[in-house]
C-alpha cells in the first residue's frame, strides 16, 4: 500500500483512495500531454509526489521530474519506473543546462508564483529551440472560491493566456471539462467552499497564521475529498475519460492547459 504524505502541503497524495475523483482529473492533462513527449528528453518541473510522472512512463525517451520537497520525491521514488528519474531542485535556477529538453512540463504549478514571468523564463531556458512547453492551471472563475493559502495568483482564461504570450507567442490554449458525473462530485465538494465563505464572518482565513491556514486547509481537504468520495458511488469509478480537452468555451473550464512552442533563433 502506499505510504501516505503528511499534511502541511498541498499535492496530490496519490495514497488517498478518497482522492480518487480529483487524481483522475489531473491525470487527464498528463494523458493529453503524451503526444507532444514521444521521442524526447522531457521534463516535469514541480512534479510533486509523483503521479503524473510515473503516469507518463514511457511516453518520452527521458522523463525527468523534479521537485523542492525531499519527502514528496520519497515518495514517488517508491514506484520506480523504466525511463523516469527524479531530482530536487530550485524552480528558479534549474540545476540543467540551457536547451537540454525538447519537452517541459508544468501542471498546476504556476498559480503558486508571485513571480510567474521568472518560472517561465527558467523553462524557456532549459527548453530546445522548437520545443513544446506544456503549462496547466485551474480556471480562477469556476474552481477556486479564493480559500487556498497555497495559490498566490490563480488566472481567469485571459489573464493566463495573456502571461503565456508574453514568453511564448506561438502558443494554442485547451480547456479540461468533466462529464456529468464527474461535475456531481465536484458540486458537492464546491458546498463546503460556499459554505465556509457565508459562515467565516470572523474572517479566519485572514486572521490565522498562515502556517495554522495552511494546515487546516489542507486537513479539511482530506475529510471533503472522504465525504465526496464516501457519499457519491461514481466518484470511485471515474477515469482521465470522463475529461474532455478541447479548444472551444475555454472561459467554462475546470482547467487551462497552454502548448507552447519555443521559437528558433
Amino acid at each position: 500500500m502506499w505510504k501516505r504524505l503528511t499534511l502541511g502541503h498541498e499535492r496530490l497524495d496519490a495514497g488517498n483512495p478518497d482522492a480518487h475523483y480529483s487524481l483522475q482529473r489531473s491525470l487527464a492533462a498528463y494523458d493529453f500531454a503524451r503526444r507532444y513527449l514521444s521521442g524526447k528528453i522531457a521534463l516535469d518541473a514541480a512534479c510533486g509526489a509523483g503521479h503524473g510522472t510515473l503516469f507518463l512512463a514511457g511516453s518520452a525517451r527521458c522523463l525527468i521530474g523534479i521537485d523542492v520537497s525531499h519527502e514528496a520525491l520519497a515518495f514517488a521514488a517508491r514506484t520506480p519506473k523504466p525511463g523516469v528519474v527524479f531530482c530536487c531542485g530550485n524552480l528558479f535556477r534549474l540545476p540543467f543546462q540551457d536547451k537540454s529538453f525538447g519537452a517541459v512540463l508544468s501542471f498546476q504549478v504556476i498559480e503558486h508564483f508571485a513571480s510567474p514571468d521568472d518560472f517561465l523564463r527558467e523553462l524557456s531556458r532549459v527548453l530546445r529551440p522548437g520545443g513544446t512547453l506544456l503549462v496547466a492551471t485551474l480556471n480562477q472563475k469556476k474552481t477556486s472560491h479564493g480559500l487556498n493559502p497555497f495559490h498566490v495568483n490563480e488566472y481567469t482564461f485571459l489573464e493566463f493566456s495573456e502571461t503565456i504570450r508574453n514568453h511564448f507567442p506561438t502558443s494554442e490554449f485547451f480547456g479540461v471539462f468533466g462529464s456529468p458525473r464527474y461535475l456531481k462530485a465536484r458540486r458537492r465538494e464546491a458546498f463546503f467552499g460556499t459554505l465556509f465563505l457565508r459562515l467565516d464572518r470572523l474572517n479566519l482565513r485572514n486572521r490565522l497564521p498562515r502556517s495554522c491556514w495552511e494546515w487546516l486547509y489542507t486537513f479539511c481537504t482530506y475529510l471533503v475529498n472522504a465525504w465526496v468520495s464516501r457519499t457519491t458511488p461514481s466518484a470511485k469509478q471515474l477515469s482521465v475519460r470522463d475529461f474532455d480537452i478541447r479548444t472551444d468555451g475555454l472561459d467554462e473550464a475546470l482547467d487551462f492547459i497552454a502548448v507552447c512552442t519555443k521559437e528558433t533563433a
